[in-house]
């Protein structure tokens, strides 16, 4: 998906025309809502994880977890059945899709994830949970530890964060979307935030059996 740059055929004249759905592709757009990351420091002990902090090559490449959610948007005034979500830091990005084309760049990155879903194989995912109606906007979180490749940029607090989905149209063809933007993390300690989600009086409602997640008050 990085440095993707696709032109699709028409395959069916027959198709939908209409502007938000043309030659059957739906439009999707994604924005980066909140995102989450912090780091820790990992013992000798655990031998799997643990990295030589005295060998300048790897002092760089610190364990860490992140949690993103991406506001998604179909546009379309057809249904979509969402299927891979992508997302990705860097130090430079610029993501732009359109339905009949889309393009990702992606310099230096330190944090690349990928995420497919099948709800035919995932006894926790539903079909709904997955589907996308007309003109319909959802949360998804994506959550998970990783290894980011530049603890240095991570610090700055500033840096280009950016996702990609792709999905289904019912009847139609497949679709992809994604977008990408420069953001500002607050810093405390090791953790770092962003949030043009949630406010003061708010949380995010998390559920074990599905990415969905919603806001709601602090109870």
């Amino acid at each position: 998906m990085i440095g993707l740059a696709v032109a699709y055929p028409l395959f069916n004249s027959n198709i939908n025309t209409d502007p938000k759905y043309p030659n059957g592709r739906a439009q999707i757009d994604l924005d980066v809502a909140y995102a989450y990351f912090s780091t820790q420091p990992v013992s000798e002990n655990i031998e799997s994880l643990y990295r030589n902090n005295k060998d300048p090559a790897s002092i760089q490449d610190t364990i860490g977890s992140f949690f993103v959610v991406l506001n998604i948007t179909n546009y379309s005034n057809v249904s979509v059945i969402m299927n891979e979500f992508f997302i990705s830091a860097a130090k430079e990005m610029n993501i732009t899709y359109t339905p009949n084309q889309g393009s990702a760049h992606i310099t230096y990155p330190f944090f690349i994830y990928r995420q497919i879903e099948n709800n035919q194989q995932n006894r926790f995912t539903s079909a709904d949970d997955l589907t996308w109606k007309p003109y319909e906007s959802r949360l998804v979180a994506l959550s998970g530890i990783t290894q980011f490749a530049n603890r240095t940029l991570l610090e700055t607090g500033t840096f280009y964060i950016g996702g990609q989905v792709a999905g289904d149209v019912i009847d139609g063809l497949s679709s992809q979307g994604g977008g990408s933007k420069l953001i500002h993390m607050e810093r405390f300690g090791n953790e770092y935030l962003y949030n043009n989600l949630v406010g003061k009086n708010e949380m995010l409602r998390l559920y074990y059996s599905s990415s969905l997640v919603a806001v709601g008050p602090r109870s």
